[in-house]
């Protein structure tokens, strides 16, 4: 019986920093374990029993985004989910998510994040745009990969900054560049 009440307290803890932690990013303030912890409300040494220190928290924190990222996606393979429906989904995620999004997608400010997500999208890109895991020529696909990835990472990161276009373009601009680009 004390598993489940142990879980929701791990639970409720990681909750609490996770939106003080997204909330000082921001507000744009110098974030330590000190203020970190005195945001969320979460004891000092609780925070040291979850993790070693802040970076390993922001990394945490970096992996869970670029993980839902990657699960919305690649959402529905092997079903007839179009890439406007994986593109809308993320970008909707993102949506609901500004705050923190736009702030982890302003060019150069949170670059260990941009790069994992470059990263795990560009072999997944790779296999379905040239369909070549394997290929001598892989080396150039990946930078074909990373040009397609920076220009749609830069056109989201203007859209979650400026506003000024609906989410269904956004994401239509998104799928018609993959589409008349990369698909026969």
């Amino acid at each position: 019986m004390k598993e489940p009440k142990r879980a929701k307290q791990v639970a409720k803890t990681e909750a609490a920093l996770e939106k003080a932690y997204f909330s000082l990013m921001e507000e744009g303030k110098k974030i330590t374990v000190g203020t970190l912890t005195e945001k969320s409300g979460i004891n000092r040494a609780t925070f040291y029993i979850h993790y070693k220190n802040i970076a390993a928290f922001a990394e945490k924190k970096e992996d869970d985004i670029v993980k839902k990222i990657y699960g919305l996606l690649t959402s529905g393979e092997g079903k007839s989910v179009s890439n406007y429906d994986k593109i809308y989904s993320c970008l909707e995620y993102l949506e609901k998510n500004k705050g923190i999004a736009t702030e982890l997608f302003t060019p150069g400010k949170y670059p260990s994040f941009t790069n994992k997500l470059k990263e795990k999208l560009t072999e997944k890109f790779i296999k379905d745009v040239f369909h070549a895991e394997n290929s001598p020529l892989k080396d150039n696909y990946i930078l074909v990969a990373h040009f397609f990835l920076e220009g749609a990472i830069g056109i989201t990161a203007s859209w979650l900054k400026e506003g000024s276009v609906s989410l269904q373009d956004i994401a239509s601009l998104l799928d018609n560049i993959y589409s008349k680009s990369f698909k026969n």
